[in-house]
C-alpha cells in the first residue's frame, strides 16, 4: 500500500493556519514529535491509522467544522480514519450527513456504524478508508449510560491479506460497560482469526480494568501511555487508542498526537503500523 508521509513541518504549519479556530501564532513546538519512528522492512505493508473523536463535528466554539476536519485528514494523509461521535441527519447538526460530507471532501470511502437513534437521526462511529471495503458492519457494544457501537470494515492489503478495522467508542459513565466492551472486542478478534486494527475513544486510561482486559488480546501501539489526547485544549490523559491483533504480526513504526487544540475536545492520534506477514 502506498503510504504518504506527513508533510514537512512548514507545510503542516501552513495547514494549521488554514484550519478553523487555530491561532495565527502557532509555532513548530505545537507539533508533538513521534514517540517512535522506525523504517519499514522490505515488505512495505504499512498502514497509517488516525483515531479522532470529532465531537459531532464541532470545534471548541461549538461550530460545525467538517471542512477543517477534512483538511486535517488531507494533511496527515492516513490510510484509515476511525471517527467517533459522528452525527447522521440529526436536527442538532442541521440534518447533515457528516459521513457522506467527509467522504466527499477527502475522497475516502466511508462506512457509518450507528450507535443509537438521536434527534431525528443517528449518532455513532465511522471509518474512512483510502482502500475499498470488502465488507462493513456495525457491532453493538455493551450499553452503559447510552448505547455504544463499533463500526467494522474489512480491507485488503498487499499479498491479498484481509484486515479487519474497528472504530470503537466505549461508554463514558459505567466501568463495567467498558470492561464488557473490551471482552467483546477480544472475542471478535480471536473468533475471526484475521489481522485487525482497533482505533477509537475508549474512555479509559492506561491501567484501568477495561484497558487491561483489552491488552490480553490486543497490543497497544503506545503501551507507556505517553500520547495524551484529552482534553484537546491541554491534554492530561490518554483515552484514545490504536491497538492491533495478533500482537506479533504488527510492528509500530510511529505514533503521534497532532496538536490541534480547537478542532474537537479530543486531539487526533496517528499511528503507522507495518504488517509483518507472519
Amino acid at each position: 500500500m502506498n503510504i504518504k508521509k506527513l508533510p514537512a513541518i512548514a507545510a503542516f504549519l501552513m495547514g494549521l493556519l488554514l484550519l478553523a479556530g487555530c491561532d495565527s501564532d502557532d509555532s513548530s513546538s505545537d507539533i508533538s514529535p513521534p514517540v517512535k519512528e522506525e523504517p519499514p522492512t522490505e515488505s512495505k505493508m504499512a498502514l497509517k491509522i488516525m483515531a479522532f473523536n470529532i465531537q459531532a463535528g464541532r470545534n471548541a466554539d461549538g461550530e460545525i467544522n467538517l471542512e477543517s476536519i477534512a483538511k486535517l485528514i488531507e494533511l496527515a494523509a492516513p490510510d484509515i480514519v476511525a471517527l467517533q461521535e459522528v452525527d447522521m441527519n440529526t436536527d442538532r447538526s442541521g440534518g447533515l450527513d457528516m459521513v457522506a460530507i467527509l467522504a466527499n471532501l477527502t475522497g475516502y470511502e466511508a462506512s457509518f456504524g450507528p450507535a443509537m437513534e438521536y434527534d431525528n437521526g443517528h449518532y455513532g462511529n465511522a471509518l474512512l478508508s483510502k482502500t475499498s471495503f470488502v465488507e462493513t458492519t456495525t457491532l453493538q457494544l455493551a450499553e452503559g449510560g447510552e448505547p455504544r457501537s463499533a463500526a467494522k470494515g474489512t480491507i485488503t492489503i498487499p499479498s491479498d491479506i484481509q484486515v479487519d478495522l474497528y472504530s470503537a467508542h466505549f461508554d463514558a459513565w459505567e466501568r463495567l460497560a467498558r470492561v464488557d466492551s473490551a471482552y467483546q472486542l477480544n472475542t471478535l478478534a480471536t473468533d475471526n482469526q484475521r489481522p485487525a486494527v482497533l482505533a477509537g475513544d475508549l474512555n479509559a486510561v492506561l491501567g484501568s480494568e477495561s484497558i487491561k482486559v483489552l491488552s490480553q488480546t490486543w497490543q497497544l501501539s503506545d503501551p507507556e501511555g505517553t500520547n495524551l489526547t484529552f482534553p484537546a485544549s491541554n491534554p492530561t490523559k490518554k483515552i484514545d487508542y490504536v491497538a492491533f491483533y495478533p500482537k506479533d504480526s504488527w510492528r509500530v513504526l510511529s505514533t503521534e498526537v497532532l496538536a490541534f487544540p480547537n478542532l474537537s475536545d479530543h486531539r487526533p492520534y496517528v499511528v503507522e503500523l507495518e504488517y509483518l506477514n507472519q
